[in-house]
């Protein structure tokens, strides 16, 4: 399940375009991210591609709190999954891990499964 949270984040790009957005619920598989129109625009260019059926891979990296020290950096590549307009200014975009740099899954797992015991799923 996917439970709410409200952490920042800094998507970067395959051409290293970093984009600073807002984590909105969190799961062990993926994440939902809302921005603004920059987000989509950075993210999701409107160009041809060859491979139009390969997902879009980018790099994600938060904080999250942990409990043997202040926070812990999630670097992670990850794969766009889906992006819809929420309103006429924010977009929120569906994000799924796919490789977990220096062992960052672990404390991702301890913030999952801390903050699911006290903020409703979503």
């Amino acid at each position: 399940p996917r439970i709410q949270t409200s952490l920042p984040v800094n998507m970067i790009t395959g051409d290293k375009i970093e984009i600073p957005a807002t984590v909105s619920d969190i799961s062990s598989s993926g994440l939902g991210v809302v921005g603004d129109r920059s987000l989509v625009e950075n993210l999701l260019p409107n160009t041809d591609r060859a491979e139009k059926f390969l997902p879009i891979m980018i790099d994600c990296q938060f904080e999250v709190p942990s409990h043997t020290r202040e926070s812990q950096l999630i670097d992670v590549s990850c794969s766009v999954v889906y992006a819809q307009r929420s309103s006429n200014s924010q977009y929120k975009l569906g994000i799924q891990f796919a490789d977990f740099r220096d062992s960052c899954e672990i404390a991702l797992a301890h913030y999952v499964l801390q903050i699911s015991r006290t903020q409703p799923e979503v």
